[in-house]
């Protein structure tokens, strides 16, 4: 195996491994459960809102999500 290999390999264990330790100290976006509820029981224009808010930040998150699983494919490209 070449060294550059390895030190790849290092590398992306260091880094899953701070993403799994990291995972845990996140903040979490309303759970499932609550926005079923929020969706059931809006009467209001403030409660319709809410539900936007939601899903606007759940679709910020997704795009995130995205745009860094796109920059390590990128950055890993004809690695293996």
């Amino acid at each position: 195996m070449k060294l550059v290999e390895v030190v790849l390999k290092a590398r992306l264990t260091m880094i899953a491994s701070a993403l799994l330790m990291s995972a845990g100290c996140a903040p979490v976006a309303a759970p499932r459960q609550n926005i079923g509820e929020m969706i059931a029981n809006a009467r209001t224009a403030s409660d319709y809102d809410a539900i936007a808010d939601y899903y606007d930040q759940e679709a910020t998150n997704a795009k995130a999500k995205y745009e860094e699983h796109h920059a390590s494919a990128v950055r890993y490209e004809g690695v293996a």
